[in-house]
């Protein structure tokens, strides 16, 4: 009588698993995974300036001739140019530190200790950020939009 709890749940643990077992192989279970909203950023740790630096020097050497010299797009000089770039880190409402990240030109913006979303928007749309999002475990990519000649991006 001692051993029935253990009897009884070693008994639905066979059947959860025979009837996991007995299910069809074309079934499969649909499962949404969704990233927790971005509530706002702050300035990066060095290490993750450091990752998102280079991935700036990759981006920029796509626009470098066999001289050396660097000619990007117009709106994104600032960039592969000399000027001090700001590193931010993105932080989910939940306070958990993210993957995304931005990279600013330097300006009395960038001193600011944390960025809103909306503040964001407005620095991507005027093109004195772009975001950068951690493709690998310390790989960053960055998100740069190329304006057409009408303004489009």
């Amino acid at each position: 009588m001692r051993h029935l709890p253990l009897v009884c749940s070693l008994g639905a643990l066979a059947v959860c698993s025979t009837k996991a077992i007995s299910a069809k192989p074309d079934e499969r279970q649909i499962v949404i995974a969704d990233e927790v909203r971005t509530a706002f950023y702050e300035h990066a740790p060095s290490s993750m300036a450091r990752e998102m630096s280079a991935a700036v020097l990759v981006w920029c050497e796509q626009f470098r001739d066999p001289n050396g010299d660097s000619s990007p797009p117009k709106q994104h000089q600032w960039l592969c140019g000399t000027y001090r770039l700001e590193y931010f880190r993105g932080v989910y409402v939940t306070g958990d530190r993210g993957p995304r990240g931005l990279v600013c030109e330097r300006s009395g913006t960038t001193e600011l200790r944390y960025f809103g979303q909306d503040l964001v928007n407005d620095l991507l749309e005027d093109g004195s950020c772009v975001a950068a999002h951690r493709s690998s475990k310390a790989t960053y990519e960055l998100y740069v939009p190329v304006k057409t000649h009408d303004g489009d991006a």
